[in-house]
């Protein structure tokens, strides 16, 4: 399965030694040593897993990859700071009582435009003060988040 890790297309490392057999653990330990690979996640510690750039694979183990999991460019990109957005009652409130220096309500939609950039201006700041598993979802430098 494909997943995006530090924004790269990826694959599992365990797929090229244990799914397809194309490589021994040790084998694929040396690749990536002498650079033939480029792992975009470590799997070290309990539950994380080693994943692979999808782009800098040979192109045998690609097509394998693409006979496997299907086409990559039809994958959804996940979002990861979905999680962290939240309604704002206090700026859909704030948005439909402001008034133009002339006197005028702001259109309806430019209200809602401006409601969903503080949703995700207070995801981010979430993000950021946040401390714990949820926020290592963006690694170790939130600062990356852009």
């Amino acid at each position: 399965m494909y997943a995006y890790r530090s924004n790269i297309l990826s694959i599992p490392a365990r797929a090229l030694y244990e799914e397809w057999g194309v490589m021994s653990y040790a084998a694929y330990e040396k690749q990536y040593q002498r650079g033939k690979l480029v792992r975009t996640a470590q799997g070290k510690g309990e539950g994380n897993e080693a994943y692979v750039s999808f782009w800098d694979l040979p192109c045998k183990w690609q097509e394998l990859a693409i006979a496997s999991w299907g086409d990559p460019t039809e994958m959804v990109l996940e979002n990861e700071l979905e999680g962290f957005l939240l309604p704002c009652p206090e700026a859909t409130r704030f948005f439909r009582a402001h008034k133009t220096p002339h006197g005028d309500h702001i259109a309806e939609v430019k209200q809602r435009e401006k409601v969903a950039n503080c949703i995700v201006l207070n995801g981010v700041k979430t993000v950021l003060l946040e401390k714990g598993p949820r926020a290592t979802a963006f690694g170790n430098r939130k600062t990356k988040i852009w």
